[in-house]
């Protein structure tokens, strides 16, 4: 039965996309089973080249400098028989060699909460915060790249339930809130946005599974004065193709309705997964296309989005990651400016574990993009950190 309740869950996980590329090192430390309380602080020390510190667009003079870095990190977990809860705080102060009035603070937080009630219910909830000196670190496919303080906050509740070995139900509920220092660029209005998701399973034989998907999303963008209706529905199927490769996809409809003017637009929302995990190895690729308000422009665009990420150790003491994600954004409706914005996110990272306590790490990370209004501003970070850390268990 707890299986049932994991394949159910595939379809939220597969309403996410892949991860995100990496901006520089990674912020968090991977998930621990140690039974109990477990607090990690951490604490990163490095540098890094930023080849475009003030985001200027091609043409337009670049300038490159070295940066320290100094990255403060702590993680409180629990692992219990039935129950899993995690809080963590990673901040980022980048400090620019001659430049002091670019030096910044960028910080995270997260919160995550599992719990299995009975053999056929299952609880989630997560929650993030992001505060960026930035827009291109928040990727956000509508946003133009910009040197804009920026804010992300992201909350998220699902249940879900198994009727029987075969066919379950899934609901979630997310809550998404932008902002922007609209003193630097007006045009980056913010807002909200609220949605609802109901899914429901049912594994065909033991490798084939299908799903329904709906979700209904209420936005209130530019700045909160414009609301934007968005339903999607679709139909999933799910195959194991290998004792370690599973393939998914979907194709259904999407329809918006600005509420302002009344304008409305239907078109195809598709998606599709693909994710190989052999030994500590694991790939995966996911494409979606869908509409999505824009927190930049105000209106609704159609956005398509492309994600690959691959992790793998290469020895006891050395492991590597790299991950790419593309997206495309094109206005939609006749409100708000109509912006195109292509953007590339691009990382990659190794570490090498020199004792339990200390590890170095070499990062790289790139963010490329094209808008219509502001040209191509390609940026390109290349660094290395010193990470000690000492987990804690806590009777």
């Amino acid at each position: 039965m707890k299986g049932t309740i994991g394949a159910a869950l595939v379809a939220m996980a597969l309403v996410s996309g892949a991860s995100t590329a990496s901006a520089q090192s990674a912020p968090w430390e991977p998930q621990r089973d140690t039974a109990g309380w477990v607090f990690t602080p951490a604490l990163g020390l490095g540098g890094q080249w930023d080849s475009n510190t003030t985001l200027r667009v091609t043409g337009d003079p670049l300038l490159g400098q070295w940066v320290g870095l100094v990255n403060p990190r702590g993680e409180l977990g629990f692992n219990g028989q039935r129950t899993h809860f995690n809080i963590g705080y990673s901040g980022s102060l980048e400090a620019y060699q001659t430049l002091a009035e670019l030096t910044r603070y960028y910080q995270q937080a997260r919160a995550g909460f599992r719990h299995q009630a009975t053999p056929r219910l299952f609880f989630t909830a997560d929650s993030s915060l992001e505060i960026s000196p930035t827009t291109e670190k928040l990727q956000l496919g509508t946003l133009p790249f910009q040197n804009v303080g920026s804010t992300l906050a992201d909350a998220r509740v699902g249940t879900a339930y198994a009727f029987t070995q075969r066919t379950s139900v899934t609901a979630d509920y997310n809550f998404q809130w932008v902002s922007f220092e609209k003193q630097n660029f007006a045009a980056l209005e913010g807002g909200h946005s609220q949605t609802v998701g109901l899914s429901l399973g049912h594994a065909v034989t033991s490798r084939f599974s299908l799903s329904g998907d709906y979700h209904y999303q209420r936005a209130h963008t530019a700045g909160g004065t414009q609301l934007v209706n968005v339903q999607d529905a679709i139909a999933l199927a799910t195959y194991q193709l290998a004792e370690h490769t599973t393939i998914a996809g979907g194709a259904g409809m999407a329809r918006l309705r600005i509420s302002d003017t009344g304008e409305t637009q239907t078109g195809p929302s598709l998606r599709a997964r693909i994710a190989q995990s052999i030994e500590r190895t694991r790939l995966e690729v996911a494409y979606e296309r869908t509409f999505v308000p824009s927190w930049s422009f105000g209106g609704t665009s159609t956005n398509e989005e492309l994600r690959a990420s691959v992790a793998r150790p290469l020895t006891n003491r050395v492991s590597a990651d790299a991950s790419v994600a593309f997206s495309r954004n094109e206005p939609l409706t006749s409100t708000g400016d109509h912006l195109l914005v292509h953007s590339w996110w691009t990382g990659a990272s190794v570490g090498y574990a020199a004792t339990r306590w200390l590890r170095v790490e070499g990062f790289y990370s790139g963010d490329f993009q094209h808008t219509s209004a502001f040209g191509q501003v390609n940026r390109t970070r290349v660094g290395i950190q010193i990470v000690t850390l000492k987990p804690v268990m806590i009777q």
